[in-house]
């Protein structure tokens, strides 16, 4: 795992946002106390310095988490081979 990565709090964040933002579905879904989600959220909010209750800080974590995945996805494959220019 690198460093600083914290994947607790990018789980809850998924799943916050799966279940369309309701701090009890997503304490359900993960089998944590409803106070734990609210804490998390609240500490995406602070480390990354956006009001996590504006919708376009959502939309934008959405993206995130989605290049996120998508980087994670492409780091599994094998480099793309580098050809010299003619």
């Amino acid at each position: 795992m690198r460093p600083g990565r914290q994947p607790d709090l990018i789980v809850t964040l998924w799943t916050y946002l799966d279940m369309r933002r309701s701090w009890q579905k997503t304490a359900t879904a993960l089998f944590a106390h409803r106070q734990t989600i609210i804490y998390r959220i609240r500490k995406i909010s602070e480390l990354i310095g956006l009001d996590v209750t504006e919708t376009s800080t959502m939309a934008q974590l959405w993206f995130a988490l989605k290049i996120h995945d998508a980087m994670e996805i492409g780091g599994n494959c094998a480099p793309l081979e580098v050809r010299p220019q003619a």
